[in-house]
């Protein structure tokens, strides 16, 4: 094939010619036939490459490095993180760059902790810029979606212990935040006094934050209280982690039967969440004593709360365990035939509640 004319990776990966592969990845007379063999072997994953792909880290040209590099990620990521490492050691700016970025790329943490205690800003801003994340988020952020504590403290400026203020912009991350924060919390380098940050460990489902503040620091039953309905509100509250910080806030003595003047009552917060954790949280609270004839200040009980929600397995729950349904079933009714009438036979679980209620006598 040689004899005929330059390989052509291409064909080569698609018929699996892992020998042809490998000779183009060392074809001396035109790099792009290299790098185009890099590119394939990764993308197919070609095992029995490494040591090809290794050798070809050293080529003269940067891109057939880069290529080379990215393919060892994929094949085998511990000895790319090794090349990596080896070119920062060794390697020009240009190549640090771009081994920098393909380390973020591939979320390689050896790497980029690495380059953090470096606290070269060129090279980590380089990478942070060029990575696969939304342009709004900042460098802060990225850091923290990358997971790379070392950058991120390098970024917030490394301190001993951090206050909330300090580590506020980790937060931002609904996605990454957490595992920076428990990082830190594993180090004992948070400190932990303050409202906000509770506040912000409960909004953001950060588990181990919400147990080290109450067990280390005073917390009024007030600002537990208040916790527990954040906790019903906040973006995480469709999963198990927050559902665990309302069985541990109410185990802390939040008061389950609490009027608050932002959000009402605590049980209509919890009818609000979409299913199925609504029925978790009111089954949780009706297990912890919460009063299910409980009303807003403007009189709307749980059951018209309900009903105006879609909410058929609260309505039920409620019916259950012994709501008023004299006093509150028709108002509830005439919530669900409103929703009816306005949405129509889109949303059919209206149309549930209402056979609900239907069934239990109750009538407009």
């Amino acid at each position: 094939m040689f004899n005929i004319g330059k390989p052509d990776p291409i064909k080569l990966a698609k018929r699996k010619n892992i020998k042809g592969l490998i000779k183009a990845l060392n074809y001396s007379k035109d790099p792009t036939v290299r790098k185009t063999a890099a590119v394939n072997i990764g993308e197919y994953k070609f095992a029995g490459c490494e040591e090809a792909l290794i050798n070809a880290t050293n080529d003269p040209n940067i891109n057939v490095v880069r290529e080379s590099i990215n393919a060892l990620y994929k094949i085998n990521p511990s000895v790319a993180s090794e090349k990596s490492l080896s070119l920062f050691e060794n390697g020009d700016k240009e190549l640090k760059v771009k081994a920098a970025i393909l380390a973020a790329r591939n979320h390689d943490m050896l790497v980029l902790d690495w380059i953090g205690k470096t606290k070269d800003r060129e090279i980590i801003e380089t990478l942070l810029y060029n990575s696969f994340l939304p342009r709004e988020y900042s460098l802060v952020q990225k850091a923290a979606h990358l997971g790379s504590l070392e950058i991120v403290e390098f970024l917030i400026g490394k301190k001993d212990v951090y206050n909330y203020e300090d580590i506020e912009p980790i937060f931002n991350d609904t996605f990454a935040g957490e595992a920076i924060i428990n990082k830190l919390l594993e180090n004992n380098k948070v400190n932990l006094k303050g409202n906000k940050l509770f506040k912000y460990g409960v909004h953001w489902g950060i588990y181990p934050l919400v147990v080290k503040i109450l067990s280390e620091t005073r917390i009024t039953k007030k600002q537990i209280t208040e916790g527990l309905a954040a906790t019903f509100i906040s973006s995480k509250s469709k999963s198990e982690t927050s559902l665990k910080i309302a069985e541990l806030l109410i185990e802390a003595g939040a008061d389950v039967n609490a009027n608050l003047p932002w959000i009402g009552p605590i049980l209509h917060s919890a009818i609000g969440i979409c299913q199925p954790f609504s029925a978790q949280y009111i089954s949780l609270l009706i297990k912890n004593n919460v009063d299910i004839n409980c009303t807003t200040k403007k009189g709307v009980s749980a059951l018209e709360e309900a009903a105006y929600n879609g909410n058929p397995e609260a309505v039920k729950l409620l019916i259950e365990n012994g709501i008023d349904l004299k006093k509150y079933g028709s108002k509830a009714l005439a919530a669900a035939r409103k929703k009816m009438y306005t949405q129509g036979m889109l949303q059919p679980q209206y149309h549930e509640i209402r056979d609900i209620l239907h069934y239990k006598g109750i009538r407009c």
